[in-house]
């Protein structure tokens, strides 16, 4: 079994026919951002799912991580066209 370049599916190989949902792209690249040290602070005019990953990811990078219910919320109501 190997893993998809695309979507990262580890359950089946797609060869690459998925497609990656943008909405899933900005938590991913939102958190990576998080993780760094000298990303900056991100702008009002990014995504919500990348400001909320950004947040959680800076937040446990600093010893001090928002609880997974708290951060599963904002992320439903993010997916649910809201913003967290």
């Amino acid at each position: 079994m190997t893993e998809c370049a695309k979507c990262y599916n580890k359950a089946y190989d797609c060869d690459g026919r998925c497609e990656r949902d943008p909405l899933d792209q900005e938590f991913v690249e939102g958190y990576l951002d998080g993780l760094q040290p000298d990303s900056p602070e991100p702008s009002g005019n990014r995504h919500p799912a990348y400001l909320h990953s950004f947040r959680v990811a800076r937040a446990e990078r600093e010893g001090k991580p928002i609880p997974a219910a708290v951060s599963r919320k904002a992320a439903e109501a993010i997916r649910a066209g809201g913003a967290a």
